[in-house]
This record gives structure tokens, C-alpha cells and sequence, in this order.
């Protein structure tokens, strides 16, 4: 459970490409400044790529639900998100100074693409610059956020 996320936050939206993992395009959703806490979001593109797993996402669902293993209390099968977003890493800090991951989601049913992660920022983060880190594969993308303005 996130508890950081009180009043209304500063929403940054980019779309911005900044991975690929799999022939999956990975962009940055949001960038969002709550009190005392950083909520960044990350979402692969559906296209022909992601259609597929996903769908064999749904009946691996199905099976497991018919199957009783639900009721068992067996893990559910991982998400496609779960699996393109275990190979991502991603970091945020603030006038140098790492922020605190607190939590981390990816994937479930109607959100296969979808990658959140939360930092726990310790100090106001509305009056700040923050940047964001992003590492896949090769890959690295890092960008810079005036949460002030």
C-alpha cells in the first residue's frame, strides 16, 4: 500500500520514448510529484508486438482461474508487463540525491502494459527539479523535471 499520495499532485505526461525490451516500445507515461512522493509511470505501446502476449496473457488467466488454482492460492501467471519490465530499471533523485523506491507494479488484467514505480522523496517535491533514469538492455534514457513550474 502507497500511503505518500495526499492531495493533488504535479502531473508531467511525455509519451516519450525511452526503451525497448523485446521488440516492445516502452514510453514515459507520467512523471508525478505527490507529497512526499514520486509516482513514475511507464507503459508499453500496444501494437502487433504486444497484442499477442497479451492475449495469451487473458486464456493463461482463464485456465488458471478454471483450474482452481486461484482458490489454491497459487501465484497467478505472470503479465507481459511483468515480464518486459523486469529487465527495466529505473531510478529517480533530486539535486543528486537517490530517491527511496517504495513500491513497484507491473501488469494485471486490463493494465498488461503498464509499469509503476513509487519513490519516497522525503522532502517537498513541488519545488524542485527531479530526474529520471531509465535503463533497458543497452538502452539509457535520463531526463530532467522542473516540478516547480
Amino acid at each position: 500500500m502507497v500511503v505518500c499520495m495526499a492531495g493533488v499532485p504535479r502531473v508531467i505526461a511525455s509519451g516519450e520514448l525511452v526503451a525497448s525490451v523485446d521488440a516492445v516500445s516502452i514510453h514515459l507515461l507520467t512523471v508525478e510529484a505527490w507529497s512526499g512522493c514520486l509516482a513514475v509511470r511507464l507503459v508499453g505501446v500496444p501494437d502487433d508486438e504486444t497484442r499477442h502476449p497479451a492475449g495469451a496473457h487473458a486464456a493463461a488467466m482463464a485456465e488458471w482461474h478454471a483450474s482452481g488454482a486461484a482458490d489454491a492460492g497459487t501465484w497467478p501467471p505472470k503479465s507481459p508487463a511483468e515480464l518486459t519490465f523486469e529487465f527495466v530499471r529505473l531510478q529517480a533523485e533530486q539535486g543528486g540525491v537517490p530517491l527511496r523506491l517504495t513500491a513497484r507494479s507491473c501488469g494485471g488484467t486490463g493494465t498488461e502494459w503498464l509499469g509503476q514505480w513509487y519513490f519516497e522523496a522525503g522532502t517537498d517535491l513541488s519545488a524542485g527539479i527531479v530526474r529520471v533514469t531509465v535503463e533497458a538492455d543497452d538502452s539509457r534514457w535520463s531526463e530532467s523535471f522542473d516540478l516547480a513550474a
